[in-house]
Protein backbone atom coordinates (compact mmCIF):
# COMPACT_ATOMS: atom_id res chain seq x y z
CA UNK A 1 0.00 0.00 0.00
CA UNK A 2 2.66 2.32 0.84
CA UNK A 3 3.91 2.65 -2.91
CA UNK A 4 0.43 2.54 -4.49
CA UNK A 5 0.34 5.34 -7.04
CA UNK A 6 -2.02 8.11 -6.33
CA UNK A 7 -1.48 9.99 -9.60
CA UNK A 8 0.52 10.46 -12.20
CA UNK A 9 3.93 11.95 -10.20
CA UNK A 10 3.19 10.90 -6.80
CA UNK A 11 2.66 7.66 -4.61
CA UNK A 12 1.38 7.26 -1.04
CA UNK A 13 4.53 7.18 0.60
CA UNK A 14 5.31 10.60 -0.26
CA UNK A 15 2.40 11.83 1.98
CA UNK A 16 2.78 9.68 5.11
CA UNK A 17 3.54 11.17 8.84
CA UNK A 18 7.10 11.08 9.18
CA UNK A 19 6.87 9.79 12.49
CA UNK A 20 4.49 6.75 12.51
CA UNK A 21 3.85 5.95 8.42
CA UNK A 22 0.12 6.94 8.43
CA UNK A 23 -1.45 8.80 5.58
CA UNK A 24 -5.14 10.12 6.17
CA UNK A 25 -6.49 9.64 2.48
CA UNK A 26 -10.12 11.52 3.15
CA UNK A 27 -11.68 13.46 0.59
CA UNK A 28 -9.35 16.50 1.20
CA UNK A 29 -5.84 14.02 0.59
CA UNK A 30 -7.24 13.44 -3.05
CA UNK A 31 -8.29 16.70 -3.83
CA UNK A 32 -4.68 17.75 -2.32
CA UNK A 33 -3.12 15.01 -4.71
CA UNK A 34 -5.85 16.36 -8.05
CA UNK A 35 -4.21 19.68 -7.28
CA UNK A 36 -0.53 19.57 -6.60
CA UNK A 37 -0.25 17.15 -10.01
CA UNK A 38 -2.15 19.57 -12.29
CA UNK A 39 0.73 21.65 -10.32
CA UNK A 40 3.67 19.52 -10.79
CA UNK A 41 2.20 19.24 -14.75
CA UNK A 42 2.15 22.78 -14.82
CA UNK A 43 5.89 23.77 -13.92
CA UNK A 44 6.86 20.42 -15.37
CA UNK A 45 9.54 19.52 -13.02
CA UNK A 46 9.69 17.23 -10.17
CA UNK A 47 8.28 17.70 -6.39
CA UNK A 48 9.82 16.93 -3.44
CA UNK A 49 7.18 16.92 -0.24
CA UNK A 50 8.86 17.67 2.80
CA UNK A 51 5.75 16.83 5.06
CA UNK A 52 2.40 15.63 4.06
CA UNK A 53 -0.05 14.43 6.69
CA UNK A 54 1.03 14.59 10.67
CA UNK A 55 -0.53 12.04 13.65
CA UNK A 56 -1.31 14.91 15.88
CA UNK A 57 1.65 13.96 18.24
CA UNK A 58 4.47 14.64 15.16
CA UNK A 59 2.31 17.86 14.83
CA UNK A 60 2.66 18.84 17.92
CA UNK A 61 6.52 18.13 17.85
CA UNK A 62 7.03 20.25 14.94
CA UNK A 63 4.48 23.16 16.17
CA UNK A 64 1.74 23.05 14.17
CA UNK A 65 -1.43 24.63 14.94
CA UNK A 66 -4.27 22.86 15.92
CA UNK A 67 -6.39 21.41 13.36
CA UNK A 68 -3.66 21.96 10.93
CA UNK A 69 -4.35 20.88 7.29
CA UNK A 70 -1.56 18.34 7.79
CA UNK A 71 -3.34 16.87 10.61
CA UNK A 72 -6.33 15.80 8.28
CA UNK A 73 -4.35 15.23 5.07
CA UNK A 74 -4.83 17.93 3.13
CA UNK A 75 -1.74 19.96 3.24
CA UNK A 76 1.75 19.45 2.34
CA UNK A 77 5.14 21.52 2.16
CA UNK A 78 6.99 21.06 -0.91
CA UNK A 79 9.53 22.31 -3.37
CA UNK A 80 10.35 22.11 -7.05
CA UNK A 81 13.36 20.99 -8.69
CA UNK A 82 15.01 23.96 -10.30
CA UNK A 83 12.04 26.38 -9.57
CA UNK A 84 12.34 29.54 -6.68
CA UNK A 85 9.94 29.28 -3.52
CA UNK A 86 8.37 32.36 -5.30
CA UNK A 87 7.66 30.81 -8.37
CA UNK A 88 5.71 27.65 -7.10
CA UNK A 89 3.76 30.70 -4.96
CA UNK A 90 2.67 32.23 -8.02
CA UNK A 91 2.11 29.31 -9.88
CA UNK A 92 -0.16 27.90 -7.33
CA UNK A 93 -2.57 31.05 -6.59
CA UNK A 94 -2.66 31.48 -10.60
CA UNK A 95 -4.68 27.63 -10.16
CA UNK A 96 -8.46 27.69 -9.73
CA UNK A 97 -8.12 24.76 -7.18
CA UNK A 98 -5.65 26.66 -4.94
CA UNK A 99 -6.51 29.99 -5.53
CA UNK A 100 -9.78 29.45 -4.31
CA UNK A 101 -9.97 27.00 -2.34
CA UNK A 102 -6.86 26.52 -0.40
CA UNK A 103 -4.27 27.95 1.70
CA UNK A 104 -0.60 29.18 0.38
CA UNK A 105 2.74 29.69 2.52
CA UNK A 106 6.17 30.76 1.63
CA UNK A 107 8.91 29.77 4.12
CA UNK A 108 12.59 29.93 3.87
CA UNK A 109 12.77 27.58 0.47
CA UNK A 110 9.44 25.37 0.50
CA UNK A 111 5.74 26.44 -0.07
CA UNK A 112 2.71 25.30 2.29
CA UNK A 113 -0.17 24.04 0.01
CA UNK A 114 -3.48 23.03 1.13
CA UNK A 115 -7.07 22.59 0.16
CA UNK A 116 -10.65 22.07 1.93
CA UNK A 117 -10.62 25.92 3.29
CA UNK A 118 -14.57 26.83 2.53
CA UNK A 119 -14.29 30.88 2.36
CA UNK A 120 -11.43 33.02 1.60
CA UNK A 121 -8.44 31.85 0.50
CA UNK A 122 -5.36 32.60 2.99
CA UNK A 123 -1.96 33.59 1.85
CA UNK A 124 1.02 34.10 4.22
CA UNK A 125 4.66 34.93 3.63
CA UNK A 126 4.40 36.71 0.53
CA UNK A 127 2.56 39.67 -1.38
Amino acid sequence: MINYKVSENFVVMEFRCKCCNLVNVGAGFWMLVEHLQALREHLGKPCIIHSGYRCPKHNAAVGGVDESAHSRGEGVDVHFKDVSHIEVAHAAAAQPEFFSLGGIGLYGGWVHLDVMRWGTPRRWGWK
